[in-house]
């Protein structure tokens, strides 16, 4: 288990990512090979979420008084 402050390193989160495609598709008897599970995760799991983000933009961030103000 990593630490908040501790880097992940590339191969370590690639690791991450082909166990958890080996888990969650272990008993799919329609993605029989590992690359198989691999693949529909990718497609199906983390390209779809790839462009989302929980970062607030500039405008996000504008405080609701600073709001009234430039409504004036």
């Amino acid at each position: 288990m990593h630490g908040p402050t501790k880097i992940v390193l590339q191969r370590q989160f690639f690791e991450v990512i082909v166990r958890a495609a080996f888990v969650k598709y272990q008993n799919n008897a329609d993605l029989p090979t590992l690359a198989d599970k691999l693949d529909h995760m990718i497609k199906t799991k983390l390209l779809p979420n790839a462009g989302k983000t929980k970062a607030k933009t500039v405008d996000d961030e504008v405080s609701p008084t600073s709001s009234l103000i430039n409504n004036f």
